[in-house]
C-alpha cells in the first residue's frame, strides 16, 4: 500500500489509513473518499486534532498549491463526521 503524509501532524502512514481531501473550482475543500476526483489530492488522519492542525498551519492550500475557500475546522471535522454516518446507512 502507498504511504502518504498527513497534512495535519506530518506523520507517514499508509494511503488507506488517511481521508483525501481534493479542492474544488471554486476553493471549496472537500472529502474524497472514494479517491477518485482530479486534481491534486491532501492527506489528513481523520482525527480532530489533524484537522485542527491542517486548518491552522495552512496544510491545505500549501498542498493544492493554490488558494482555498477560508477553512472552518469544525465544519471541516463535522463534514467527515456527517460522511461518516452516511456511510453506515449503505
Amino acid at each position: 500500500m502507498p504511504a502518504r503524509t498527513c497534512i495535519g501532524c506530518h506523520a507517514v502512514d499508509e494511503q488507506e489509513r488517511l481521508v483525501r481531501f481534493v479542492v474544488e473550482a471554486s476553493g471549496r475543500v472537500k472529502p474524497d473518499r472514494p479517491r477518485r476526483r482530479p486534481g491534486r489530492g491532501a492527506y489528513l488522519h481523520q482525527t480532530r486534532a489533524c484537522v485542527d492542525e491542517a486548518v491552522h498551519n495552512g496544510g491545505f492550500p500549501k498542498s493544492f498549491r493554490r488558494r482555498t475557500q477560508p477553512l472552518d475546522a469544525t465544519r471541516l471535522w463535522a463534514s467527515l463526521t456527517e460522511d461518516d454516518k452516511g456511510r453506515e446507512h449503505e
